[in-house]
């Protein structure tokens, strides 16, 4: 085998400047081709990312939306099929006459009841009615039970119950209903 003598190659300086050329220009493709391209490619696969994300938070409310419109048409439809019918504001007297017979006949002294400032929506009249007296818890927690029987569309906003440790018997009451009565004919608010 022969060995290579570098002091007697005369064109090593030719080759060692073309293989210099070599290197740098491997090197300048990598820096003006390579680091770029790694580079976008690192920004389209984030993008990627962010768009998967996006589309299985769409894909879960559209999820959300098919749910709560079933729901939606379930709750029409019950409404369709209810038996409540809901009776003219104008009958208001009669039913806080009704309601009064129906808290006496629960044990209960009514000595108040006062109508508040009735406002309507588009599916309903709102009519405040409190009542005022006296009657024991037990008693009531009766009213509250027929009165839930009896009056569907009528619920309770407050009910306040006070009475003396000595005299638990005497406690005094009062009670915040919201009446829920037919909208106005015409419709709207008032």
């Amino acid at each position: 085998m022969k060995r290579l003598d570098l002091k007697s190659w005369k064109g090593w300086p030719t080759d060692l400047t073309g293989a210099a050329a070599c290197a740098a220009l491997t090197l300048a493709a990598v820096f003006v081709g390579f680091v770029p391209l790694h580079g976008r490619h690192a920004s389209l696969a984030e993008r990627q990312e962010r768009l998967k994300a996006q589309r299985q938070r769409s894909s879960a409310i559209e999820r959300s939306v098919i749910a709560t419109k079933g729901q939606l048409a379930e709750m029409q439809k019950a409404l369709t099929q209810s038996e409540l019918r809901l009776e003219p504001a104008e009958r208001v007297n009669h039913r806080v006459a009704r309601v009064t017979e129906l808290a006496a006949g629960s044990g209960l002294k009514v000595h108040d009841v006062q109508l508040g400032a009735s406002f309507s929506t588009e599916r309903y009249t709102a009519v405040p009615i409190s009542l005022a007296g006296a009657g024991t818890y037990r008693k009531c927690l009766g009213f509250l039970r027929a009165l839930n029987q009896s009056f569907p569309d009528t619920a309770v906003k407050t009910f306040e119950l006070s009475a003396r440790p000595t005299t638990p018997a005497e406690a005094t009451f009062r009670f915040e209903l919201l009446w829920y009565a037919a909208p106005p004919a015409g419709g709207g608010r008032k």
